[in-house]
Formats: structure tokens, C-alpha cells, sequence
């Protein structure tokens, strides 16, 4: 997935869906324009809760996750200038 996509993605889909919030995470993360190190600090919490949001055993609240959404959007249109 490109960047760009990624971005239509973020803002197309609901933070409030399980699914779609771990896609997001994964894909993000897999496609390399995030570390998971870049997450974890951008957001105030420990690499190894990034490893459960990833992974589906856990998820942040779903009023966290615009949040989340939002550092994911800062970070790809930051990089996207670069």
C-alpha cells in the first residue's frame, strides 16, 4: 500500500471498528512508514502494547483511537514532504 493510500485510508475508516483500527496498525507497520519504536512514543505507551495492537490481543479504547488516526496522519504527511 502506498502512502497515499494509506492516508485515504485513515481517513475513510472508523476508529471505532475493531477490524479496520488493527488493518490500519498493521499496515501502517508492516509497510514501514512507521516503527513500531515511532508509535510507541508518539503515543505514550510501551512497544510491547504496539506488539498487542498488532497482534489483536489487545486495543486501545475507541476514544483513544482517533489519536492514534491522527499521530498515524501527522506522521505520513510529515514524511510525505520530507
Amino acid at each position: 500500500m502506498t502512502r497515499n493510500e494509506l492516508l485515504l485510508k485513515l481517513h475513510s475508516v472508523s476508529s471505532n471498528s475493531d477490524k479496520d483500527f488493527q488493518e490500519i496498525i498493521v499496515t501502517a507497520l508492516d509497510s514501514g512508514f512507521v516503527t513500531e519504536r515511532d508509535l510507541a512514543h508518539g503515543e505514550g505507551t510501551s512497544l510491547a502494547t504496539i506488539r498487542r495492537w498488532k497482534e489483536g490481543k489487545a486495543l486501545p479504547h475507541p476514544i483513544m483511537r482517533p489519536y492514534v488516526f491522527r499521530y498515524l496522519i501527522e506522521k505520513l504527511q510529515g514524511a510525505k514532504s520530507k
